[in-house]
């Protein structure tokens, strides 16, 4: 408890000499009449600090005597002295008052008509009532983490757990793959809940590499504690690791917190995925992605998907780190999947926007591509622009494909099978004559159709580039007085 709540209890009458900190916890309060009572005081390190009461009975009468003793008290950690006035003392002695203030410990008077029993009893008191309120709390934090989890998966359990600590969160797969991570935006760089420091991948699996034992691990540094613990059903068999980060360590109600939040995280790691990439769910896939068979939102329906939706990509060279990629989502959230290669080295998954966040750091071999919200009306036209873009993809890497009309447009395949005559003939010229009519067309596009700073670009004269796109228009066949062939072609070529 805050000093300062003891002071403000008008039936003990505290008068406070010297207040460096009214708001130094206490978490203990007792009476010894000692002249030297740290021998006999608790482990500040694990009780916290607390205030000593005495009456002087052995407090040393000569002025250095007193002020050992007073820097006896602060080298053990105490909080806060108090001193009982109108029995040996009849007031706080000077030398104890000096003392108190060159060493910055607290001290109180503590007036005859008080007894010390009195101010234990309501310290004690007060800090059962608030082990009370935390214990309450604690119960009521493990329920809503088992309740999010049972709604959101992994997501919703990380989440509760770091606003039940004020903490960040992260739960990271073996491989590297982070499920969930709380306190940031989605699709955001790592912010923290304020008091908490950011979390990476890397720095949880470099801690969990350096120590041999796949255990629980409590590590602090400058300004931060980190707990990181195994998500398992035993030694050897860890499915994952839950990290927590926060500015001060964790007391004992906070750990059954945290405990309980790995329990239910450990179910729901270890439990086994749903078999929807069946041939339903393929079958289901295959209809929404080609805008065949029944309505869209009857299949969506029956896969437990509501838009918007994330159409996903995802390719590797080894066919079984694909399949684990794909099932970490099979755990947590309705996916629809389907193999796009017979070798199983490529998959399509349609899921909803929140699952596909993970997809967003996939682990060395596998590469991923993650569209942007949609409809199910818009997965026909999406699906080769994906699949463009998924085949272009560096294994360990993610895509995030964006959701600007113009761009979604410019890779559609009817735009391309529409300018591919216009771009060939220009690309076969340039081969054969070694003159680059491509680029002068699209810089002069990409300027709006002003000379000059396309001629600069390209580091031509005006007239020179006038006589290519004039030649340009000629071997191709297109017309730019025409707005269509004109806007045809800055979408291709822009």
């Amino acid at each position: 408890m805050p000093l300062r709540w003891l002071l403000d209890r008008p039936d003990l009458g505290l008068v406070p000499h010297h207040l460096p900190d009214q708001a130094v916890g206490l978490a203990w309060a007792h009476a010894i009449e000692l002249d030297d009572p740290v021998p006999w005081l608790p482990d500040p390190a694990g009780t916290g600090p607390g205030l000593l009461l005495t009456t002087g009975l052995r407090l040393p009468r000569t002025q250095q005597g007193q002020e050992a003793y007073v820097a006896r008290l602060a080298d053990a950690g105490v909080g806060a002295l108090g001193v009982g006035t109108g029995l040996r003392l009849p007031a706080v002695p000077l030398a104890v008052v000096a003392a108190c203030r060159a060493h910055g410990l607290p001290l109180l008077e503590v007036p005859l008509a008080t007894p010390f029993l009195a101010v234990v009893r309501a310290l004690s008191d007060r800090l059962a009532e608030l082990r009370r309120q935390r214990l309450h709390e604690s119960v009521t934090a493990q329920g809503r983490i088992t309740r999010a989890a049972l709604r959101r998966g992994v997501r919703g359990a990380a989440q509760e757990l770091a606003r039940a600590l004020g903490a960040s969160a992260l739960v990271v797969t073996p491989e590297g793959v982070a499920l969930a991570r709380a306190g940031s935006p989605p699709g955001s760089p790592p912010v923290s809940p304020p008091g908490s420091p950011p979390l990476s991948v890397a720095e949880v699996l470099d801690a969990v590499g350096r120590h041999e034992s796949p255990g629980s691990l409590s590590l602090a540094d400058a300004g931060r504690v980190l707990e990181i613990q195994p998500l398992g059903a035993g030694p050897g068999q860890v499915a994952g690791w839950l990290a927590v980060a926060r500015r001060h360590p964790l007391d004992p109600t906070d750990r059954l917190v945290l405990s309980h939040a790995v329990g239910v995280l450990t179910l729901e790691r270890t439990r086994p995925a749903t078999p929807r990439d069946s041939g339903l769910a393929a079958a289901t896939l295959h209809h929404l992605v080609r805008g065949s068979g029944a309505t869209p939102a009857d299949l969506l329906t029956g896969a437990g998907l509501t838009p918007p939706l994330a159409l996903v990509g995802v390719r590797g060279d080894e066919p079984s780190a694909v399949r684990r990629f794909v099932d970490e989502l099979h755990r947590h959230d309705p996916v629809l999947a389907a193999p796009g290669t017979d070798d199983g080295r490529c998959w399509l998954l349609l899921t909803s926007v929140a699952a596909g966040r993970p997809l967003a750091a996939p682990p060395a071999g596998v590469a991923a591509v993650v569209a942007a919200p949609l409809a199910a009306t818009q997965l026909p036209t999406t699906l080769p622009w994906l699949l463009d873009r998924l085949a272009a993809t560096a294994l360990g890497a993610a895509v995030s494909l964006t959701d600007d009309p113009a761009a979604r447009v410019a890779t559609d395949p009817s735009l391309l099978v529409a300018v591919g005559p216009w771009r060939a003939a220009l690309e076969e010229y340039d081969a054969v004559h070694d003159a680059p009519l491509l680029p002068c067309v699209s810089a002069y596009l990409r300027h709006h159709g002003t000379w000059d700073p396309a001629a600069q670009e390209l580091g031509l004269h005006r007239h020179t580039l006038r006589q290519r796109v004039r030649r340009a228009s000629q071997v191709a066949g297109f017309d730019l007085d025409d707005p269509r062939h004109r806007a045809l072609l800055t979408l291709a070529l822009t």
